[in-house]
Formats: C-alpha cells, sequence, structure tokens
C-alpha cells in the first residue's frame, strides 16, 4: 500500500476521529510471533523516524508492519523476499 507510516499517522490524527480507532502491529523481537501491538491512544508524539508511546517506549517506522482503523487494514507493509 502506498505511503509512509508516519504519513497515514499523520492523516489520522489530524482527521475528525484521530487515533481512537487506529491499531498498529510492528516487529517486537522476543515477543510472542515477534509481533507487538499498540493502539491509537498510547501514542503521544509521532516523531520524524519513530512514535513515542504514553509509557515512554519508541517505536521507530521501519517496524511497523500494519496499521487498522476499526479492524480494516489501511496500511501494510510491501514485504519482498523468499525464492
Amino acid at each position: 500500500m502506498i505511503g509512509h507510516p508516519r504519513d497515514i499517522l499523520l492523516r489520522e490524527k489530524w482527521s475528525g476521529d484521530g487515533l481512537s480507532d487506529i491499531s498498529v502491529e510492528f516487529k517486537d523481537r522476543g515477543s510472542p510471533g515477534d509481533t507487538g501491538s499498540i493502539k491509537g491512544p498510547s501514542i503521544s508524539h509521532i516523531g520524524r523516524s519513530f512514535m513515542e508511546l504514553d509509557h515512554g517506549g519508541m517505536v521507530p517506522f521501519h517496524r511497523v508492519i500494519r496499521i487498522s482503523h476499526q479492524g480494516k487494514t489501511i496500511w501494510k507493509r510491501d514485504i519482498k523476499g523468499g525464492p
């Protein structure tokens, strides 16, 4: 899907609903399935190369796998590879 996770999140943040219905999946080494997720309201700052979370953590945009709005995928990383 076209766009960068930062652009998608900023667009949603400044739309009428904000980030309230957004969820973000990301690569999180050590978590079950090496994947973590957060809800939009947990994002306290959208920086140039990462999201800051309200508990003090950060998620770099290059680790974002999928962004959903009300359970519907609105952005997904295009992963190429494999034989």
